[in-house]
């Protein structure tokens, strides 16, 4: 305990300030909310970018590591809305290929009508043939019993 509060003498007031920097930009990149990390970044980056003391170990580590963090996040935002941009596209492909999903099942219900009907032609036409083929042994044989009962 007795550490601790000698400890906390030693922490110099901007040291404060950075670490809740930090804390907000860890909290908004935990819940996936890259542009609020980048724009904490931002804040974090400025306080030492103009700054008096850039020449002190310590400002220039936060403001290297906070150029990293912008550049890191300025792609992950990119390949963010790359990646929404493809998954919107993903969507209307998939939307797209149920469409045609559907609209084969009903060709393919179709077309299995159209060979159904296809036999059933194909039978009529057969049926057609042998009542024709009757029809003229009919017309043979009523023509014939005319010459029979002529002949007689």
């Amino acid at each position: 305990m007795v550490l601790l509060s000698s400890c906390q003498s030693l922490i110099r007031p901007e040291y404060v300030t950075d670490f809740q920097h930090l804390e907000r930009i860890h909290n908004s990149i935990s819940q996936d909310n890259f542009t609020l990390a980048l724009a904490e970044n931002d804040k974090l980056e400025r306080r030492y970018d103009d700054s008096t003391n850039g020449s002190e170990p310590y400002a220039r580590v936060i403001l290297v590591s906070a150029q990293m963090n912008a550049s890191l996040l300025k792609k992950v935002i990119q390949d963010e809305k790359i990646f929404c941009t493809f998954s919107r596209k993903l969507e209307q492909l998939s939307m797209i290929i149920q469409k045609q999903n559907s609209a084969m099942g009903k060709l393919t219900l179709k077309q299995e009508r159209m060979k159904a009907l296809s036999k059933t032609v194909e039978g009529l036409e057969a049926e057609n043939k042998i009542l024709r083929k009757q029809i003229k042994d009919f017309k043979k044989i009523d023509l014939e019993g005319d010459q029979i009962n002529s002949g007689t």
